[in-house]
């Protein structure tokens, strides 16, 4: 009786135990790829090299990640928690003003990001990332653009997409000198006024079509 007690308490220590060295393999394969990702190895971020660095298996790394869309998602959002990534919100107002947390985490991520940017290890995970974005963004100003021209919606959606995307930050880092302070105000203040312009827009345009259609009847002698 005494050793069945014993073995019935055991099993919550051993699978507590278990779940804490999956957790800590996990971290340090995450970590190697980040180190190997540091070292500008994006291109050959692969497994047999991330288990040769870490002295943990390939089986054991596949366990954790299935296939490299798996490694890749797990690496970036490493990245994300480890800096302090913010999360992208769905309302405009948070958009604009949430800049000067999302140029600080430019700032904070700056080597990784030129590295995925110039590197092919984690580009498409970017371009999946600025997807959705995009997505975000194009919903979240759909009201402001209503009755604009389909076209001319979409070149001032392109445009807010840019200024929030880190390529326009490194270029006005690089180029200009611009610091994410100063990034972040400018361009919420460049969002602030393309987005009171449109407001305008559609207030004078809400204006002018009952003069529009009164002065139509009195042409028309009615």
């Amino acid at each position: 009786m005494n050793s069945g007690r014993l073995s019935r308490t055991a099993r919550p220590y051993n699978n507590a135990l278990r779940e804490e060295q999956a957790k800590q393999t996990r971290l340090k394969i995450l970590e190697t790829a980040v180190e190997l990702l540091r070292e500008g190895s994006g291109d050959g971020l692969s497994v047999p090299r991330i288990a040769e660095r870490s002295q943990i298996s390939v089986a054991t790394i596949y366990r954790h990640f299935p296939d490299r869309d798996a490694l890749l998602d797990g690496v970036d959002a490493h990245i994300g928690e480890r800096l302090g990534r913010p999360p992208f919100p769905d309302v405009l107002e948070e958009l604009i003003a949430g800049a000067p947390a999302l140029f600080r985490y430019y700032d904070n991520a700056w080597d990784l990001m030129r590295l995925a940017h110039e590197t092919g290890a984690l580009r498409e995970l970017h371009v999946s990332r600025r997807k959705d974005r995009d997505r975000r963004i194009a919903a979240m100003t759909a009201t402001v653009m209503e009755g604009v021209e389909p076209r001319r919606a979409n070149a001032i959606s392109a445009l807010l997409r840019t200024l929030y995307g880190f390529d326009a930050y490194q270029l006005m880092r690089e180029r200009f000198g611009v610091t994410a302070d100063e990034a972040s105000e400018a361009v919420a203040w460049a969002a602030r006024t393309l987005i009171a312009e449109l407001e305008k827009e559609r207030a004078g345009k809400g204006r002018t079509r009952p003069e529009t259609r009164r002065s139509k009847k009195g042409q028309d002698g009615r």
